[in-house]
């Protein structure tokens, strides 16, 4: 074998270790030969030009055989139709015979030149038109062979065998051989004792849910909205139409109705949770996708994907490149997605500042015309940071052949992404994003929490308000993402996710927010997710925290508080203003302050401490948890990592916002009773610091705050967050039907089974059916913008999803199971069930008339949805145990990194050279 990236020779063995490396992938192999066999043209230019006159001679002659034999094949085609047909294509070559004729012979009289020139030890050309690389490029014929040879260069790259690239190998121990042989013969004689089952895939245009979904229409509350316009601060004013009161909450007999519903839906859940405990569940290709920080979002997705590494899956998380190094570390393959860390935070602006002049006007028509005409103004400035990240969705689940996903609601691709793929989607973030009457939207000018929940319709619909905002704003580029994967349509402003009810699981605690009622079993709050990095002796870091336990104990009479303050985007002059109020009101207020300010530079700063004998200033890099023990309360910045982590350390906060999300978390925690009002940046003057600081010594916030910290578990975290995903994975559609401790990736029509590639391999050698040429790639779900996902088999079983019966909410609600596949798709597989069970036709009688049962016409028109399955080929087995393997392993990758490391700092190494070396 020859590997076209690393320019070096492997055996069979060394190129399977080699390409399981993640950094490698299989496409970078081909078949090699150290003796090249291709053809050798003329010696001289006496041979050239007999040779070149033969060939004259052979192409002229052809061109009179046309004459006669086009013809004859076009009559017996299509009749006299065919003929002349034929006949018009006979003339035609024989005119242009003459100039091919000449071509072919000049270009062997110019060979024969051109090799009686060449040394002995010199590559003789077969052609030169024929080896013109270049000029065969620009009248578009193919150039490359798929075989590198020893006579060529290390730097020429030749084409992967096609064969070898659709192929899948696998490798079985004798004992799941006969597991796997003998649970297929089972099932096939179950079926034939039992009956056929009816494995009829359905179509597309049958959907049993259609009446119930009218239901579910004329039982919504409609609730008319005019439009959403940017209030000028960080938030969006949202007008209803027909007299619609914004916060008109539901009676109370309909909030007991909601969390009577939800009961329920717990209840299923938790039965169908407990089921997993007694099935295997199969192993996973896992891609995890977000973006952001490493505090706000990357690290909870690190911890969560840890854990499910643990549980045997193979995980990728893919995110913003400055996160390789510690996801690398935590022993997770990762991929980078486009743009920066801060696209989406960028594109939010940028739609608020787009709406600050908009006009608002009485006229619902005129607000409508006014929305049309914006649409075509100037798009995003940094549109191809946003193009760059949804883009990048793909690949990085392309190289992985993801099982399922877990994804980010702000990377805004990842529902095509699915759609594509056919797998099960789940989202997990921080702040809430699913649709609910409980509060508005993040975004909206009247967000504000009350405890217990006020139910209204507006609050829903503001969920999809700001949605259709979202789409507007980069409904190019998703049109496009979908233009370059093939979907058919375009995007449409939908809450898909709402719609489709994709699983969610949200990583704050639900004593700060609890779980609406209205929220179904798809949804969970798992609580906070902390990534613990091991304590590690920093001298810095101990020398920083004798300071301030210094600081603490000199007036150990004088209470501490935290204040942590975000302060990259204020000057230092400023800052220092700050600093004197703060030391101004603690002297007043009888407390201390240890005071941390946090800027946009996540550099390696030197670690400083500073300050006055009332006001300890420490570094930014210095950790937060490190300093709670010392404060008896706290302020800050109210993220939810830093809200949590205070919370955890039984410390009551205030928060100070900078933006809608942190005023959210401030009355999250107003409303949990272990916290203080949020204090706006303008009202940071003494008399209030004096008001919080005194209001944040009290000792019913300190006993609440003590009450809530066994409450924040991160491992409790984790361990929900993971049983939510498996509880809410489609495992009916995605188990091997023959082992269901592996995923299924293949449709075996002939068969009706779903199976992996091992019981593929298996069913293959069993049946000596040589490959079944009609098996399909198999993808679980079938998602369309326009109904729920659904099961790609009609015969897996219905499931029931509950919703809120309620007249302002939607009923029970089922989601009945039908196959993705077109029209030929399923008239192949009904045509191939008949056979099978009709006792005058026989296999072979099918195979004759439909290549795998589908006619000839129709077997390359299937839907895209459905695509040929890769042929399974056995491993060849190189090693006797996984003892053998393990240390074959670890000896093949030590000389191959070895190798790659000489080649990197070796002076003046070509690529010939490097070329002559083998593992």
């Amino acid at each position: 074998m020859w590997s076209q990236k690393d320019k070096i020779r492997l055996c069979d063995e060394c190129a399977f270790v080699v390409t399981s490396r993640p950094e490698n992938s299989t496409k970078d192999i081909v078949e090699y030969t150290y003796v090249d066999y291709s053809a050798r043209g003329p010696e001289n230019v006496l041979e050239g030009a007999a040779s070149g006159v033969g060939a004259f001679a052979h192409v002229f002659g052809s061109g009179f055989k046309d004459v006669i034999v086009r013809p004859a094949q076009g009559y017996r085609e299509e009749g006299a139709k065919g003929a002349v047909i034929g006949l018009a294509k006979g003339l035609g070559g024989l005119l242009i015979s003459p100039l091919l004729g000449t071509v072919v012979f000049a270009d062997h009289l110019a060979t024969g030149a051109y090799n009686n020139v060449r040394g002995g030890e010199d590559k003789k050309k077969g052609s030169l038109i024929g080896d013109n690389k270049k000029l065969l490029n620009a009248i578009g014929l193919k150039t490359r062979n798929n075989v590198h040879n020893g006579t060529m260069s290390a730097d020429e790259v030749v084409d992967g065998n096609d064969l070898l690239s659709t192929q899948i190998a696998v490798q079985l121990t004798p004992e799941e051989k006969s597991k796997l042989e003998d649970r297929f013969n089972a099932l096939v004689k179950e079926r034939k004792l039992h009956g056929q089952k009816s494995f009829k895939l359905a179509k597309s245009s049958l959907s049993p849910s259609t009446s119930i979904d009218s239901a579910e229409e004329a039982a919504t509350v409609v609730v008319n909205v005019d439009g959403a316009t940017f209030n000028g601060s960080d938030s969006f004013d949202i007008a209803f139409g027909d007299g619609v009161k914004v916060g008109e909450a539901l009676h109370e007999y309909e909030v007991q109705e909601l969390e009577a519903e939800a009961r329920k839906e717990e209840e299923v859940h938790k039965k169908r949770l407990e089921s997993l405990d007694s099935n295997p569940l199969p192993t996973m290709n896992i891609c995890m996708m977000t973006t952001g920080t490493w505090e706000e979002s990357v690290q909870q997705y690190v911890a969560v994907g840890m854990r499910l590494k643990a549980d045997g899956h193979c995980v990728r998380i893919a995110t913003n490149s400055g996160h390789r190094e510690r996801i690398v570390g935590a022993g997770l393959d990762f991929y980078p997605l486009g743009g920066s860390a801060i696209t989406t935070g960028n594109f939010l602006q940028y739609l608020h500042h787009r709406s600050q002049d908009q006009p608002r006007h009485k006229s619902r028509l005129l607000n409508l015309a006014h929305r049309k005409l914006n649409q075509r103004r100037e798009s995003f400035p940094e549109v191809d940071d946003l193009r760059e990240l949804v883009f990048s969705l793909w690949p990085a689940w392309m190289w992985m052949g993801a099982d399922a996903i877990i994804a980010h609601p702000y990377l805004f691709g990842q529902a095509i992404v699915a759609e594509r793929l056919g797998v099960p989607l789940h989202c997990m973030s921080n702040n809430p994003q699913s649709r609910t009457q409980a509060f508005p939207h993040l975004v909206s000018s009247n967000m504000k929490l009350h405890r217990p929940y006020r139910y209204a319709p507006t609050n829903a619909a503001s969920y999809d308000v700001i949605d259709n905002v979202l789409w507007n704003g980069m409904r190019d580029v998703l049109d496009d993402f979908r233009h370059s994967l093939g979907l058919t349509g375009k995007s449409i402003s939908n809450n898909l996710l709402a719609e489709w009810r994709i699983p969610h699981t949200y990583l704050w605690n639900p004593a700060i927010l609890p779980k609406p009622h209205d929220w179904g079993s798809e949804i969970t709050i798992a609580g906070y997710v902390k990534l613990e990095a091991s304590d590690v002796d920093n001298t810095d870091l101990s020398a920083i925290e004798q300071e301030l336990k210094r600081f603490a104990s000199s007036s150990a009479h004088t209470p501490l508080i935290y204040f942590g303050f975000q302060c990259g985007d204020w000057d230092p002059r400023r800052v220092q203003d700050l600093l004197g109020t703060l030391e101004k009101a603690a002297k007043k207020a009888n407390v201390r302050v240890v005071f941390q300010g946090y800027e946009n530079s996540n550099d390696g700063a030197a670690f400083f401490v500073g300050g006055t004998d009332v006001v300890f200033e420490i570094d930014q890099h210095f950790p937060v948890k490190r300093i709670l023990p010392y404060v008896h309360a706290a302020m800050h910045w109210g993220d939810l990592s830093i809200t949590s982590t205070c919370l955890a350390a039984e410390k009551p906060a205030c928060v100070v916002p900078r933006n809608i999300t942190q005023r959210m978390w401030g009355q999250a925690l107003v409303l949990s009773g272990a916290g203080v009002e949020p204090l706006e940046l303008d009202a940071l003057t003494p008399s209030n610091l004096i008001h919080v600081f005194r209001v944040l010594l009290d000792t019913k916030l300190t006993h609440c705050a003590k009450r809530l910290a066994p409450k924040f578990s991160s491992s409790t975290a984790i361990e929900t967050a993971v049983s939510a995903f498996y509880g809410n994975l489609p495992l009916e559609g995605m188990r091997c039907d023959l082992d269901p401790a592996r995923i299924a990736r293949v449709y075996d029509s002939l068969h009706g089974m779903k199976l992996s590639y091992e019981a593929r391999l298996v069913v293959h050698q069993v049946t000596k059916d040589a490959g079944s040429a009609g098996d399909l790639k198999y993808k679980p779900l079938k998602y369309s913008q326009h109904h729920p996902p659904r099961f790609s088999l009609r015969e897996l079983s219905c499931f029931t999803r509950l919703r809120p019966t309620t007249s302002r909410s939607n009923p029970e609600q089922k989601f009945c199971t039908y196959d993705p596949a077109s029209e030929e798709l399923a008239a192949r597989v009904d045509y191939e069930r008949r056979s099978l069970t009709s006792p005058s036709s026989s296999k072979e009688a099918i195979v004759s008339k439909k290549f795998g049962g589908a006619p000839y016409k129709k077997l390359f028109h299937l839907s895209r949805a459905q695509s040929m399955a890769p042929n399974v080929v056995e491993l060849p087995k190189f090693w006797n145990s996984p003892e053998e393997q393990a240390e074959s392993t670890v000896k093949i990758n030590a000389k191959y990194e070895k190798l790659l490391m000489a080649r990197k700092f070796a002076d003046g190494s070509s690529s010939s050279s490097a070329s002559s070396v083998a593992l």
